[in-house]
């Protein structure tokens, strides 16, 4: 788990010291919500996936591989297994993959929407100046990534990060 690119990279603690995971794992399993998969070769793991099913939809949420398989793709075998198992035991008409862009969503998904994260914050100076603050800096992250789009160095920049969290040791 700490090897793989959404521990390195974004930080997602999936180990049992991460009490508020634990707790919702312990929730959706006794529910009968919980759906985890393991992909092994060679006796180690190479991908896993953690999701849970609800009213016919799975989310897929915690998803990760070993940095050393890459190359052969491990996370993409283990999710076409997880839609045969989901589509051959009839539990999920519909994957949800969550938030972001990669290129299994627009490649697997068959509609997507928009969505927006919500902050409610109450009046006062603190409050306008979080508000303010958060405003520069969304205006300031999208004109950086406009910038390195128009220069063609956003995709570049995006892999040299995805290989250095993944292949750090």
């Amino acid at each position: 788990v700490r090897r793989t690119y959404h521990f390195r990279l974004l930080g997602t603690d999936l180990t049992p010291s991460n009490q508020a995971l634990v707790t919702k794992l312990e929730f959706l399993a006794t529910n009968g919500w919980l759906r985890g998969y393991l992909l092994t070769g060679g006796g180690k793991p190479l991908a896993y996936c953690i999701g849970y099913l609800n009213a016919s939809t799975y989310f897929y949420e915690n998803p990760g591989y070993d940095p050393d398989f890459a190359e052969h793709s491990p996370g993409s075998e283990l999710l076409s297994r997880v839609i045969s198992d989901l589509i051959d035991n009839r539990v999920a008409n519909l994957v949800d993959f969550g938030a972001g862009e990669a290129q299994y969503k627009s490649f697997l998904g068959t509609s997507s929407f928009p969505e927006v994260a919500a902050v409610i914050l109450t009046g006062g100076w603190r409050a306008s100046s979080i508000l303010a603050l958060d405003t520069c800096l969304r205006q300031i992250s999208r004109t950086m990534v406009w910038m390195l789009d128009k220069l063609k160095l956003k995709s570049a920049l995006k892999n040299l990060i995805r290989r250095r969290a993944g292949g750090a040791k």
